[in-house]
């Protein structure tokens, strides 16, 4: 009888901690905060869907990098401002942050445009009133997740005038075992490189262009993508570029992907593992 309760005990402590993310393999929980401001021609819209329970040491390095970047992103003349002010440690408050320094920014982008020489403020009005414009989203949400690795997808745009705004859409793909955040290397043998890269060349191709090849280089393989472009999705490789990295604006943002039965001798030990093969 004794036994039998020092089991049951055993077995409810070790439920306990399990569920507090101290145990095995946890599935990640999600939180969404959002924040949108519209005045004086500045918009800003931000919606973010964050990983806050799960394996903590995924949890951790996501919300670094992730608030690092965002920050970045959102004020990419004064760094040093909004990483202070979007406190890195905590998703909390980091979208009402991110759109206090975006706001103080743009008014101030505003004033600088609007003042001449003499020190004169005059506003453009009518037709002219768009140059007063800026604007700033973000959309972070979950890609994908198992007991294995969790994978989410930032996308961003800004506006500070001129004829187009600057996209990124970054991916990020954490270990759930040991908070590694992987990159290219971490996923592809590096032999394996060379043929990838034509398949991508080829992939992307396919999807953009019918097969022609407008955009690239001729007899020029794609290298990989430089900035959290290359992640792990439910049935393959993501592989996402940004915007001018390997071809014009009119372009977008080629990606395409590379599924697992294809590229399985592709794949490191450690992808193997991830992905449950």
């Amino acid at each position: 009888m004794l036994r039998k309760l020092t089991f049951l005990i055993l077995t409810a402590t070790a439920l306990t901690l399990s569920a507090q993310g101290y145990g095995g393999p946890q599935p990640v929980s999600t939180r969404t905060s959002k924040v949108n401001y519209e005045k004086n021609h500045i918009t800003v819209d931000i919606s973010l869907q964050y990983p806050y329970m799960g394996p903590m040491a995924a949890i951790a390095t996501l919300r670094d990098s992730i608030l690092s970047d965002l920050a970045e992103l959102a004020h990419p003349y004064a760094f040093e401002d909004i990483e202070m002010q979007t406190k890195p440690s905590s998703f909390d408050g980091a979208a009402e942050a991110v759109k206090d320094a975006f706001v103080k920014y743009a008014e101030a982008d505003q004033r600088e445009i609007c003042t001449d020489e003499n020190g004169r403020y005059t506003p453009p009005s009518g037709e002219d009133a768009w140059m007063l414009n800026r604007e700033f989203t973000a959309d972070l949400t979950k890609e994908f997740s198992n007991l294995r690795f969790v994978t989410m997808r930032l996308e961003t745009s800004i506006y500070l005038g001129g004829a187009h705004p600057g996209n990124t859409l970054f991916f990020y793909t954490a270990d759930s075992q040991t908070g590694k955040l992987l990159t290219a290397a971490d996923i592809f043998k590096h032999e394996s490189l060379p043929a990838l890269q034509r398949l991508i060349r080829q992939k992307i191709l396919t999807e953009y262009a019918d097969g022609e090849d407008i955009f690239f280089e001729e007899g020029n393989d794609l290298p990989m993508p430089a900035t959290h472009g290359v992640a792990l999705g439910e049935k393959g490789v993501i592989i996402q570029y940004q915007s001018y990295e390997v071809a014009p604006y009119v372009a977008g943002q080629p990606a395409c992907l590379l599924p697992y039965s294809e590229i399985k001798n592709s794949l490191t030990p450690l992808t193997l593992k991830l992905i449950g093969n």
